[in-house]
């Protein structure tokens, strides 16, 4: 059985902590890849004991980083394309929690990060990445890839980044393929029961999510040859809330806000008035509850050193419960039938001033924009109503793969063979009522408060109905 250890850490996970709990046999493993040759990974250092007399010494095994590090530095070295590589020396080894966030770490990739999770994979600034499944290409009932966040990283023994294709390669994407491997039973020297737990807390949704994996495997003797099987399950969960005082991106000065009324003070006045400001503010409220459940299996055998048979197998699941809220304060006038915003108890950045305006008479604009300065606070009347709506969405995914196939291996040829079944079935419900308030409203505003926008509609009661009418309703059904 060998000797069994277990490991604990806590860590902090972006809004939350993170317990990990593993238990595993440590002497059942080696890594997938052989060791490449002249490589010092994996060897055996002898350490003298002080308990024992001086003629005897115990033996430690030195593993973990470095040799995952070699291993993959032989992968792209020996590649006939430009590939990238993170390699899992151990069950579970791979650093992060998904896929996706791992290949955050990969020089030339980005992901994009929202509610919480690593999502779309970027190579070298593209999207349009192929993804393929042990050399194999898979995909979804909603696009041609798979979500690589939706593979754990327990699962995994390493994920490779073709970054150009060759002709031993699927078609690959316009950006590159990612290739995901997973370990077979002859890849352990024995029986192995894996496992580990995981656990996370979020600390603005207050989401307590349980996560871990359990792994199975074992080999045996089949006449002069050997055979294998593995099973590996793994469960992960998340609940986030993500609540977001924003200003608009879009930046107006008060020139150009309402001809008639604003920005007719501004141009009689100039220099005085004039200022930047925000086109708008608002509060966007983003949670939600995502699941994920996976299995996989690989029966694998080779009557001899020479020729390789297998099948295997891989369900990936995808539960997810969203609702996003929105509203909306604009600030310039927008819409045809709003009234020009008039802007008064303007106060501007420290060290600002409206003397500090260039102008330049004769020129469209007549001011050099550098030296306008920033409100800073401002309370806006008349003008455009709030909007806003809310979203919900409940999806799942579902898709599985089989496939068998073999490889004989000769000194002059290698002959491989692989055929694959894929299902997927994708379903998405979404609906989201959009509304806005009766009328315009008086808005106070503080641009910049707690690294964030502040502001209030004094006298307005948000929990009066009469106070709201429905703009529209929206539904997908897919």
């Amino acid at each position: 059985m060998g000797v069994g250890y277990a490991s604990l850490c806590v860590a902090r996970v972006g809004c939350g902590y993170s317990l990990f709990l593993a238990v595993r046999p440590a002497t059942a493993q080696t890594s997938p890849i052989d060791k490449p040759a002249g490589s010092d990974a994996g060897a055996s250092v002898a350490i003298p004991d002080a308990t024992t007399k001086d003629d005897e010494q115990a033996e430690i095994l030195v593993r973990g980083l470095r040799r995952s590090l070699a291993t993959s530095q032989a992968i792209k070295r020996e590649s006939d394309s430009i590939i990238d590589v993170i390699v899992a020396d151990d069950i579970g080894k791979l650093p992060d929690y998904t896929a996706a966030e791992s290949l955050a770490r990969v020089a030339g990739v980005q992901v994009e990060r929202y509610s919480d999770e690593a999502g779309t994979v970027l190579i070298r600034g593209l999207p349009d990445v192929a993804t393929a499944y042990n050399g194999r290409e898979i995909f979804t009932a909603e696009n041609r890839g798979v979500a690589l966040q939706d593979f754990p990283a327990q699962a995994i023994s390493s994920i490779e980044v073709y970054k150009s294709g060759t002709a031993d390669l699927i078609e690959p994407g316009l950006a590159g393929l990612v290739n995901v491997r997973t370990r077979r039973p002859l890849d352990f020297n024995g029986r192995v029961i894996a496992g580990g737990f995981r656990g996370t807390y979020n600390d603005q949704s207050n989401g307590r999510d349980p996560g871990g994996n359990v792994l199975l495997s074992d080999r045996w003797k089949v006449g002069d040859g050997e055979m294998g099987f593995l099973i590996n399950a793994t469960y992960a969960q998340s609940q986030y809330y993500n609540g977001v005082r924003y200003n608009d991106s879009f930046v107006r000065d008060s020139y150009y806000s309402d001809y008639l009324q604003q920005g007719r003070k501004v141009r009689e006045n100039l220099p005085n008035g004039l200022f930047f400001f925000p086109n708008r503010v608002g509060l966007y409220n983003d949670g939600g509850k995502r699941y994920r459940p996976s299995a996989n299996f690989a029966l694998q055998y080779k009557p001899s050193p020479d020729v390789e048979l297998y099948v295997e197998g891989i369900f990936q699941g995808y539960r997810g419960e969203i609702s996003i809220d929105n509203f909306d304060v604009p600030l310039e006038q927008w819409g045809p039938d709003s009234t020009p915003p008039v802007f008064s108890n303007v106060v501007l950045f420290d060290g600002q001033s409206y003397g500090d305006i260039k102008l330049r008479p004769g020129q469209n604009p007549p001011y050099d924009v550098t030296t306008v300065p920033q409100a800073a606070s401002l309370t806006k009347t008349s003008g455009s109503e709030p909007i806003g709506w809310r979203s919900t969405r409940k999806a799942f995914t579902n898709t599985y793969q089989i496939a068998t196939g073999g490889r004989w291996q000769t000194d002059r040829a290698t002959l491989t063979t692989d055929i694959a079944y894929s299902w997927s079935q994708y379903k998405n419900d979404e609906y989201s009522l959009d509304f806005r308030t009766v009328g315009a409203k008086t808005v106070d505003v503080v641009f910049n408060r707690d690294g964030g926008v502040s502001f209030n509609l004094p006298g307005w009661d948000p929990f009066n109905p009469a106070n709201y009418m429905f703009r529209g309703y929206y539904e997908i059904n897919l």
